[in-house]
């Protein structure tokens, strides 16, 4: 009994936290791929996201999970346009509720290129998008030359840190504004983030599971 509530403790801990499962636009599964990514980086510390990308029509779609790291996800942006937004701007749907059009909206600057308009969060880092959290954000653009366009995010951490992370479309493929992999570093106030791999993870519960029967077994056997 007690080997079998170790288990259950020990799933919902290995268990992802707050996965929500959001609306997709309709007919997403038909749309363009522009391009998917899954990485960390970020302009003043790390953060986790993955993105897909999709094109229909003058309308860009993308699917934002924020995928590890201290940061809440307040912003979801469009960066490189090579065109111009117009009205209205797209759709959000996240588990926190319909998020705020805003242009250029706290993702100026950190290496990332301009053409920037951005959702936001309803209530800023009370209400983003938090570890294991996901959403889908559409922006209407005219003009726009798909092939080289991104997403965005700004993240804000502890210790009143913020970084802005962007991954977007170039002619040799696919570039960040990550300050790491581009020569620079993180900024030692705000800390490191260690992510674990998923092997090593299950490693983990799998080493605690054994451990787990070892002790349980021992128990059986001192009481034969």
């Amino acid at each position: 009994m007690r080997l079998t509530r170790l288990m259950v403790a020990l799933a919902l801990l290995a268990a992802p936290a707050h996965i929500e499962a959001q609306t997709a636009p309709s007919g997403w599964a038909s749309w363009t791929s522009l391009f998917t990514f899954a990485g960390c980086g970020g302009s003043n510390f790390a953060t986790c996201v993955s993105i897909d990308v999709r094109l229909n029509g003058s309308t860009v779609g993308a699917y934002v999970l924020n995928d590890g790291g201290p940061a809440t996800l307040t912003r979801i942006g469009i960066i490189n346009l090579g065109g111009t937004m117009s009205t209205p701007p797209g759709t959000s749907s996240t588990s926190n509720g319909a998020w705020n059009p805003e242009a250029n909206q706290g993702l100026s600057g950190g290496g990332l290129p301009t053409g920037m308009w951005a959702w936001t969060s309803p209530q800023g880092i009370t209400n983003g998008l938090i570890d294991g959290q996901s959403g889908y954000f559409t922006f209407n653009v005219t003009n726009l030359v798909s092939s080289q366009i991104g997403i965005a995010v700004h993240g804000q951490g502890f210790n009143n840190c913020s970084t802005k992370f962007g991954v977007w479309q170039t002619s040799s493929g696919l570039t960040t504004n990550d300050a790491v992999a581009n020569g620079g570093s993180y900024d030692p106030a705000c800390g490191s983030v260690t992510v674990p791999e998923p092997e090593s993870a299950a490693l983990l519960l799998t080493g605690l599971l054994g451990l787990g029967y070892v002790a349980a077994r021992r128990r059986k056997e001192d009481l034969v």
